[in-house]
């Protein structure tokens, strides 16, 4: 499965030093690619009912970001629960599977 992740800085400018790992089960330290056109980055990997996105602290400019994390799971057959942890604006999403 492709995942794509907008990273954004609080003026909504994509930041292209982050970056996400992937690393368990089925997945063995994927790290993302960015992709200029949509400004979004890339991993591809495997999806069994739950994954977590690992986004290392980093710097960009002259602002240093703390480590966040994302993480995606079966809710029922039809939807995906999808949280973030490590962000000032955690957020908790649902979402229809398609």
């Amino acid at each position: 499965m492709e995942y794509r992740i907008s990273i954004v800085d609080d003026s909504g400018t994509s930041i292209l030093t982050a970056e996400m790992v992937l690393d368990d089960d089925n997945n063995d330290g994927l790290v993302s690619l960015y992709d200029e056109v949509t400004e979004q980055h890339v991993i591809t990997g495997i999806y069994d009912g739950f994954v977590r996105f690992e986004i290392p602290a980093f710097t960009a400019g002259d602002v240093n970001y703390h480590s966040a994390a994302i993480t995606i799971s079966d809710s029922t057959d039809e939807v995906l629960n999808i949280s973030s942890s490590g962000t000032n604006d955690n957020f908790f999403l649902s979402d229809t599977k398609s």
